[in-house]
């Protein structure tokens, strides 16, 4: 999810947890510097991420000021800025002013800006037009917009359930998220829809058996069916995916549960937009009316505590005995 800049400044300040969106930003950037006439010899890059490695700042701070001998535009890009020291941030600071025209400079940092970074940033005059700033909220809606705007880009549309598993597989990291999107275009050839089927086919599995049919088995509460599934794609899947996966289906029979309590299923329908079929088809939101949503996220968030802590070899039987203790509880409540 880049900006677009129909100018630049002479400098800017990213700050974002995730490093895609870094660099996405600083490519948007360059090229609105360049106007497509791109000179490698133009472009410095200063990382101060490792003590042990960073550049001298007296050598960046020559490098912002002089300009390049080959183009009329030059681009400098200090890399995790705020690791300097106070003394060393201030110099970089003070030419801020003086940063010659043609050339930008980019100053990158993760995470957000303190408050206290904020003050001194609004102290030296430094406002909003020269930064830039994905916040952890915008960062956790960072992935799905991502993927929306990507997919558009190249003219094909996702299946949502496709679509949401591969972000919840990538914990969010979109470059991971790309790589997959891309196999599946590459499978998909001319179609310009990506389906469960096209994924399928990419991971090796079938209908049968995929991420799906043990959301479908799990809601149905078909416990010998869902432990069947599990064994057939856990070694091609993560566990934290397939955990994440089958939570948000049930997440998406309780916000059902809770419209249709109000008796505003066409507002179930909205939100959840085609999801809503099979739950409405299979009846699926039965056996969950009766169980408390706290009761649920409990089972989830133990097993989801106990796999961060886990090989992967025990992982799987951390999932089994979710699952077990969630066909327990639907039993129990349900007669």
């Amino acid at each position: 999810m880049a900006l677009s800049f129909s100018k630049t400044e002479s400098f800017y300040i990213i700050a974002a947890e995730d490093d895609f969106y870094t660099r996405e930003t600083a490519e948007e950037i360059r090229r609105a510097l360049f106007k497509g006439a791109d000179d490698p010899s133009a472009v410095q890059v200063f990382d101060y991420s490792e003590k042990e490695t960073a550049a001298s700042v007296d050598e960046a701070i020559e490098a912002v000021l002089t300009a390049s001998m080959f183009s009329p535009v030059k681009l400098v890009i200090l890399k995790e800025f705020y690791k300097l020291n106070k003394e060393n941030l201030g110099k970089i600071f003070d030419i801020l002013k003086s940063i010659p025209a043609g050339t930008c400079l980019l100053m990158t940092t993760s995470g957000e800006i303190t408050p206290a970074r904020r003050e001194e940033l609004k102290a030296r005059g430094i406002g909003k037009g020269n930064l830039i700033e994905v916040s952890k909220n915008q960062a956790a809606e960072l992935p799905g917009k991502w993927t929306a705007e990507y997919a558009a880009k190249n003219g094909v549309t996702i299946d949502a359930d496709v679509a949401e598993y591969i972000i919840t597989e990538s914990n969010g990291d979109i470059s991971s998220i790309k790589n997959e999107i891309d196999k599946l275009m590459l499978f998909a050839g001319d179609r310009k829809e990506l389906t469960k089927e096209d994924f399928n086919s990419v991971r090796g599995v079938t209908k049968d058996y995929d991420i799906w049919a043990l959301v479908a088995a799990v809601q149905n509460m078909q416990p010998a069916q869902a432990y069947k599934i599990l064994d057939a794609l856990y070694d091609d899947s993560s566990p934290e995916a397939i955990l994440g996966t089958v939570f948000s289906s049930i997440k998406d029979l309780y916000i059902y549960i809770f419209y249709e309590m109000q008796g505003n299923a066409f507002r179930a329908r909205a939100v959840l937009g085609g999801k809503v079929f099979f739950i409405e088809k299979e009846k699926r939101t039965r056996l969950f009316k009766k169980v408390r949503y706290e009761e649920v996220v409990s089972i989830f968030r133990e097993a989801d505590r106990k796999i961060k802590l886990s090989h992967r070899d025990l992982a799987k039987s951390v999932l089994t005995l979710m699952f077990e203790r969630l066909f327990t509880l639907l039993k129990e409540k349900n007669g």
